[in-house]
């Protein structure tokens, strides 16, 4: 008997440094944690002797600092769950919050929109996830890491992920509203998770890779402009894009991903920039539409065709990248194209080819068809 008390003694000392409440202020609950540098700091957490979903209510304010027996402590902080299932309408987080951890506002239906803090570094996993209402995310500047799923579930529009991003997990943003993205991290990865509503993406010159599944099944995605700076293009990044019409691959490109274009029924305008073809992984073009014309800089046609490139399209084409001229043959090959991406000189979109002689403009370029 003695035994089973002191181990039960020893079980909730080992539970009480995670779940205690150290102190409350002006109705706001904290945990006492220790930053790497050794000194102290406050955590905001929940009341965790009520029911869950309880606590917070409204609109809520977190200091830069709260006193606890007169020593002035930073809050750092969102802890795990701390506004979890709560009726929160807003919240102001200080610039001392330099983390928000795991399912911290998970379920908080009544939140609309948040502001991250400038010093946020991370966002945990399931951070915002389920919160039906939340519209409009602004991603801080020197944010690091976003986890898995941070917010999944929720009604956000547009999302821009900065520069100072160097991880972000599988489908963080895997809600069924987002219609708008900007990258401009290194890498795009797999964190949509085919939510099939994104239209627009602006991938920024830092980009190097677009990861595997980056942007499978987003059946709503009419176009996008792959900048230079990518060098890789993994598997099924574009696979069941149903709507892009054409797509021009960089110069710098050095791999395509096996099935990446795979099932782009409308997909018939390929030009690619790249000087020396490097062997296409297999069905990289399969399903595209059987109309596909692949266009190539002069003089490489026989090195693409040795590479594989001419698997999947009805034809290879070549064109001169220095003024892109398209060749006279070449004229209603894509005449039936939907958004064929090409500009008069007043900026009007062209809904096909064109197909009278004269300068139009693709991609930035002028490009004169003779």
């Amino acid at each position: 008997m003695k035994r089973t008390i002191l181990f039960i003694l020893f079980v909730q000392a080992c539970l009480h440094p995670i779940f205690a409440i150290d102190f409350e202020r002006d109705g706001i609950f904290y945990n006492i944690i220790t930053m790497e540098d050794g000194s102290r700091a406050a955590e905001v957490s929940s009341d965790r002797s009520t029911s869950i979903g309880d606590v917070y209510v409204g609109d809520i304010v977190i200091p830069q600092a709260v006193t606890y027996e007169g020593e002035s402590l930073p809050v750092t902080r969102i802890g795990s769950r701390a506004f979890a299932y709560n009726n929160i309408t807003s919240v102001s987080l200080p610039s001392s919050i330099i983390r928000i951890d795991s399912r911290a506002f998970e379920e908080c239906h009544e939140l609309r929109s948040i502001v991250l803090p400038e010093n946020l570094e991370s966002v945990g996993e399931y951070a915002f996830i389920a919160c039906k209402n939340l519209r409009e995310v602004k991603l801080n500047k020197s944010l690091k890491r976003i986890e898995a799923r941070a917010f999944a579930g929720t009604m956000i529009n547009a999302i821009t992920i900065p520069s100072s991003v160097t991880y972000v997990g599988a489908s963080a943003f895997a809600t069924p509203t987002l219609e708008s993205v900007t990258v401009l991290t290194e890498e795009c990865g797999d964190w949509f998770s085919g939510n099939g509503f994104i239209r627009n993406v602006i991938l920024g010159p830092s980009v190097k890779r677009i990861a595997s599944k980056a942007f499978r099944w987003q059946c709503n995605l009419i176009s996008i402009s792959i900048p230079e700076s990518v060098t890789e293009i993994g598997y099924c990044a574009f696979e069941h894009c149903t709507e892009i019409a054409s797509i021009t691959l960089p110069k710098n490109l050095k791999a395509l991903g096996w099935h990446c274009f795979n099932e782009c029924e409308n997909l018939k305008d390929i030009i690619s920039y790249v000087q020396e073809p490097f062997e296409l992984e297999r069905e990289a073009f399969y399903g595209v539409n059987n109309e596909a014309i692949l266009r190539v800089p002069i003089g490489t046609k026989p090195a693409y065709i040795e590479a594989g490139w001419n698997q999947g399209v009805s034809d290879i084409r070549e064109f001169d990248p220095a003024t892109a001229i398209i060749s006279p043959s070449d004229k209603s090959a894509n005449r039936k194209t939907v958004n064929s991406n090409f500009l008069d000189l007043s900026g009007r979109c062209l809904p096909t080819l064109p197909t009278r002689p004269g300068i139009s403009i693709k991609d930035g370029r002028k490009v004169l068809i003779k």
